[in-house]
Order: C-alpha cells, then structure tokens, then sequence
C-alpha cells in the first residue's frame, strides 16, 4: 500500500477514533462512574465482558434543492453515517454497545444494541433532521458502559 492511500487515511482515522473512545471511558473511570479492564481489538472494545463496537463517521456535506410554487431553494447540510456491517454481514456476536463517535463534530452516541438490533447503518442529518433526534438522545451516555 503507497503511503497517504486513503485505505491508510481511513484507518488511522479510525485508529484514532478509538484511542479516543479509550480516553473518554478512562475518564469515567476515574470519577468512579465504573472501573473496567479495557482490551483493545481493532474497532472492538471488551469493557468488563460488555463487547462494544466503535464506529467513526466524517461529517459528508450534501446539497439538497427543493422547489416550492415555482421557486427554487438550494441548501448545504451534512450527513453523518456509521457502518454497522462488514460486507453487508452484521457483527456476530451482536454488539451489547455501539459507540458510534464523529470526532471533528465532538460527538458521541453510546447506543445500547437492541436500539440498532438489525440496521445496517446509522445515518442523520446534522446539526438537525428526523433522524436526529432520535438518535442524539444517546448523546455522551457514558452511563451505559
């Protein structure tokens, strides 16, 4: 692989990602929220026999025109949108968490995973949007791990 690939750039991000991720549970675990062994696993983490799957997402700017009474608006936003599958194949054993992190927004759902039990990607329109919502009530639930 020639250096700066963006195979390369991707898994240094994700790499990333999870030393992240690590950083944040460690933080808990020094205000006694929970005391956990940490083992690292590619994008899997193994927090006191829970098994929690990291995902990392780059915000993807889209551009979206809609068309009312002959008018024509054009708007940028941006997406987020986290695999939660490897080839199409879902994670088996089933995650108990997906920490589902976009670092360059500071975001971090921690998802219990019957919520996304059988979905293939998590996907919202940020900074708002329908899907949002619903998913942002996950937000920092460090509580979870």
């Amino acid at each position: 692989m020639k250096s700066g690939s963006s195979t390369e750039s991707s898994n240094a991000f994700h790499r990333d990602a999870l030393e992240l991720a690590q950083q944040k549970i460690a933080i808990f675990n020094t205000c006694n929220y929970f005391t956990r062994e940490i083992q690292n696993d590619g994008t899997n983490l193994l927090v006191k026999r829970r098994h929690i799957l990291v995902r990392a997402a780059h915000p993807i700017n889209k551009r979206h025109q809609v068309t009312v009474h002959g008018k024509r608006y054009e708007y940028n936003y941006s997406i987020l949108m986290w695999n939660l599958h490897s080839h199409g194949r879902r994670p088996n054993p089933a995650p108990s968490l997906w920490l589902l992190c976009a670092p360059i927004e500071n975001l971090w759902l921690v998802i219990p995973g019957r919520v996304l039990k059988g979905r293939l990607a998590a996907i919202i329109r940020w900074p708002s949007g329908p899907r949002c919502k619903a998913l942002l009530k996950w937000r920092d639930r460090w509580d979870l791990v």
